[in-house]
């Protein structure tokens, strides 16, 4: 799984709109490297649903 420092990095070098980058981070400002998987997972899936919202859970 993506480390969440550098997935965040990674968005913001790639220059993604602010706006969708807090959304991103809305509600998820705490993932680091070390948080549990499930939930980075959870935190993954949010961010790939805001970048395409026709992906269903």
């Amino acid at each position: 799984m993506p480390c969440p420092e550098k997935f965040t990095e990674t968005i913001v070098k790639y220059k993604v709109d602010e706006n969708i980058i807090e959304q991103i981070n809305n509600g998820y400002e705490g993932i680091v490297s070390r948080t549990l998987k499930p939930i980075k997972a959870v935190d993954k899936l949010s961010a790939i649903q805001i970048f395409n919202p026709n992906i269903n859970r």
